[in-house]
């Protein structure tokens, strides 16, 4: 496994905690350092769970509009990892009562649609016929195409609201990734409804202190684990960067959280 995979590996597990041991690897134990392709598929649902969440929480849907995932989306082809080579898409969508039929719909001017399509980073994963790459033609990081269409949804009708600059997100990390694309989606979405969308959503201003002892447990107890994992010796250099990059992440998660909450619990 090269380093490019075994970084992306890393990163996309550390983050999604599900299985495996407590970083949440995604090389796994089949072989040296290599998935097989069920444990890579175990991954990639974990990481298309993370990121629908993290997506809904920073989105900000119009009036009407609800998100529109199919539960076969990662069920197909094969499994997670075939039915995501080329892509997994997250809609948004107008919601409409069960008696309006499909033409009705698709016809209605007073819609927005959004697609969200997202591609993992390459990886490698272990087959009895030797290690496969997932992604071959991918890149190394996060990537997404974006579509924010308003209006009858057929045959050119609509009109898309995406700029060229926003078309084409991309992150180092899930995390990076998905502020990049709301942040895009957003912009879009105000240019397509304006006037429509939901309030921003605002900070948590007030956290008792069971509440904020326990988080600054957790974020204490995720340093720790990623700083135990720089320094394995039986880790490479590229996992070692990693653990270094997630472990400064969250110490200043921990550095924000105790500045904004320090005078309530104190």
């Amino acid at each position: 496994m090269n380093s490019t995979s075994q970084a992306v590996a890393t990163q996309a597990a550390a983050r999604h905690p599900l299985h495996g041991d407590a970083a949440g690897h995604i090389s796994g134990e089949c072989t040296a350092s290599v998935p097989t392709k069920a444990e890579l598929g175990e991954q990639i649902v974990a990481i298309v769970n993370r990121a629908d969440s993290l997506l809904k929480a920073a989105i900000r849907l119009p009036e009407g509009h609800e998100w529109s995932v199919s539960a076969n989306r990662l069920n197909f082809g094969g499994g997670p990892v075939d039915s995501s080579e080329h892509g997994v898409s997250l809609h948004i969508r107008k919601k409409f009562d069960v008696s309006i039929d499909n033409a009705t719909r698709s016809n209605d001017p007073d819609q927005v649609n959004v697609e969200i399509r997202m591609f993992f980073p390459k990886a490698e994963y272990a087959t009895k016929k030797g290690t496969r790459t997932f992604r071959a033609h991918g890149d190394t990081t996060y990537d997404a195409i974006l579509w924010v269409q308003s209006g009858p949804q057929w045959a050119g009708q609509s009109t898309d609201h995406t700029s060229d600059a926003e078309r084409y997100p991309k992150g180092e990390s899930l995390e990076d990734f998905v502020a990049t694309v709301a942040a895009a989606v957003n912009s879009a979405l105000m240019r397509a409804c304006p006037g429509r969308l939901a309030p921003e959503a605002k900070p948590t201003t007030s956290m008792t202190e069971e509440q904020h002892a326990a988080e600054v447990s957790r974020l204490l107890g995720l340093i720790k684990l990623h700083d135990d994992g720089k320094k394995n010796p039986k880790k490479a250099l590229a996992q070692k960067i990693e653990h270094n990059r997630e472990r400064n992440r969250l110490q200043e998660e921990l550095r924000q959280l105790r500045l904004n909450y320090h005078t309530l619990v104190s």
